[in-house]
C-alpha cells in the first residue's frame, strides 16, 4: 500500500492548530471555588490532560479524586457557554489544507475532554468529519479517529486509542504535529514520528527531541517539507 494513502495526520489543538484565546480557564477557577478551592499557582495546562489536571488541582485542595468524574461533566458543560475569542495559530489553516493533499486522512490528539475539543474545532471553524472507511476527506478532522483526554491521566494513552482505531481501519503509517514535548514522548513512545512547532510555550531547544522542529506553521514550504521528509522515513 501506498504510504501516504495510509498516511494519517493527527493534530495537537492547543498552540499547535489553535489558539484558544483562554477559552475555559474562567470556567476553570469557577467550578473550583464552588467546591471550596482554588487553582494551584503554577499548575501546567500545556499538553497534559484535562483528566491529569483535574485530579492535580482536586489533590491539591485535599478533595477526593471521586468528584473527577462530576468536575469533568462540569467543566464541559460550562465551556458550552464559555467566550471565544480564539482563532488559528499562524499558517496552521493552510498547512491543514496542505496536509489534506498529502495524506489519507487527519485528526487530533488533544487534553482537552471531548465537549470541550469539539468545541474549540467548531468555535475556529475546523472541518470536521466521521468516517468509518479507510479513505476519509482528508481535507477534514475524522473526529472517529480523534483521542480525547477525558479518561486518561497520560497522553501516551490518548494517542493510543487514536492509532488503534487507525489501524483497526487498515492504515499503516501516522505522524503526529504538535507544540510540547508530551507530544514528542508520546509519538516515540508508540514509534511514530511527530514534527514540533515551537509557536507555543516551549522553545525550540525545548523541543529538540521531535523528528523535525518548526519555529512556526507560517513558512508552509517548510512544513509541507518536514511532512514529506518525515513520511519518506
Amino acid at each position: 500500500m501506498d504510504t501516504a494513502r495510509s498516511l494519517l495526520v493527527i493534530w495537537d489543538i492547543d498552540l499547535t492548530l489553535i489558539h484558544a484565546g483562554g477559552f475555559g480557564h474562567r470556567e476553570v477557577d469557577t467550578i473550583i471555588s464552588e467546591l471550596g478551592g482554588s487553582v494551584p499557582s503554577g499548575l501546567t495546562f500545556a499538553g497534559r490532560t484535562d483528566h491529569a489536571i483535574w485530579s492535580e488541582i482536586l489533590d491539591h485542595n485535599g478533595l477526593p479524586g471521586s468528584l473527577l468524574p462530576q468536575v469533568l461533566a462540569d467543566y464541559a458543560t460550562a465551556c458550552t457557554h464559555a467566550r471565544w475569542s480564539g482563532k488559528f495559530m499562524p499558517g496552521a489553516a493552510e498547512s491543514f489544507q496542505i496536509a489534506g493533499t498529502i495524506a489519507a486522512a487527519q485528526t487530533v490528539v488533544t487534553g482537552n475532554t471531548r465537549t470541550t475539543g469539539l468545541l474549540k474545532l467548531a468555535h475556529a471553524g475546523v472541518p470536521t468529519t466521521s468516517q468509518s472507511t479507510m479513505h476519509s476527506h482528508p481535507g477534514s478532522i475524522d473526529i472517529s479517529l480523534a483521542g480525547f483526554g477525558d479518561h486518561a491521566a497520560r497522553r501516551h494513552d490518548v494517542l493510543f486509542s487514536c492509532l488503534e482505531a487507525w489501524r483497526a481501519r487498515g492504515g499503516t503509517h501516522a505522524i503526529a504535529i504538535g507544540d510540547t514535548p508530551h507530544d514528542i514522548d508520546a509519538a516515540h513512545e508508540h514509534d511514530i514520528p511527530v514534527i514540533a512547532v515551537a509557536a507555543g510555550l516551549y522553545t525550540a531547544d525545548e523541543l529538540a527531541g521531535a523528528d523535525h522542529v518548526l519555529p512556526d506553521l507560517t513558512h508552509t514550504d517548510q512544513f509541507e517539507s518536514a511532512l514529506r521528509r518525515t513520511l519518506m522515513g
